[in-house]
């Protein structure tokens, strides 16, 4: 039996499949059991080392996310990794649930895989230390920025967390909302909050 047997027989496609089979989590409960109602009936066990040795391809790409519950992180995945899988690469992706930090999950998944770059989707910048440079394969940090560390493979698209909070600030009280600013929860929420309280002295005045 093979994963595309178990895709038919399931009712599900190949894709959805092999997630159930390397537990990736964004996958429905209800597919999920009965995905491995499948797998149960026919005892079917991956050949890892042929998995090993597809994830070694000179095209392959290793994605790090920031845990499993972020619905931004969701939604990049869904965007970038066709847009990856259409210029010829073949993107795993590996979800880091804090653990470990990411640059030892980076090491790690080099050792292992050897893919010719790595996305660092909702790091944090603290993390990187110039051994990242000693992998010598491009990386690239999305969410957050990467400025100012001077590791000369590491670059990042980022967004600007002051200038965005303005606007959500501006739009909620054009729409009447009226509240009190709560603490964040996090450090990477600072940026956020800072640009609100401007915001709403601007959005008081007009």
């Amino acid at each position: 039996m093979t994963i595309k047997d178990i895709a038919r027989e399931s009712g599900y496609a190949v894709g959805t499949v092999s997630r159930v089979l390397n537990n990736n989590p964004r996958v429905s409960e209800d597919a999920r059991r009965k995905i491995l109602a499948v797998v149960a009936q026919h005892g079917y066990q991956p050949n890892a080392n042929a998995k090993h040795l597809k994830q070694q391809v000179p095209e392959g790409l290793a994605l790090i996310v920031k845990g499993t519950q972020n619905a931004l992180f969701a939604d990049l995945l869904d965007k970038l990794q066709p847009c990856l899988e259409a210029r010829g690469y073949t993107p795993t992706v590996y979800y880091n649930n804090g653990s470990t930090d990411e640059l030892a999950c980076a090491q790690t998944i080099f050792a292992e895989r050897r893919p010719c770059g790595l996305f660092f989707i909702g790091a944090h910048p603290q993390c990187f230390t110039p051994a990242l440079a000693s992998l010598g394969i491009p990386c690239l940090l999305l969410t957050n920025n990467a400025a100012g560390l001077g590791i000369e493979n590491l670059s990042s698209v980022s967004v600007d967390d002051r200038a965005a909070a303005a606007v959500m600030i501006e739009q909620l009280y054009a729409k009447g909302h009226r509240g009190q600013l709560a603490p964040p929860p996090e450090p990477a929420a600072a940026g956020r909050l800072s640009g609100c309280p401007a915001a709403a002295r601007r959005a008081v005045r007009l």
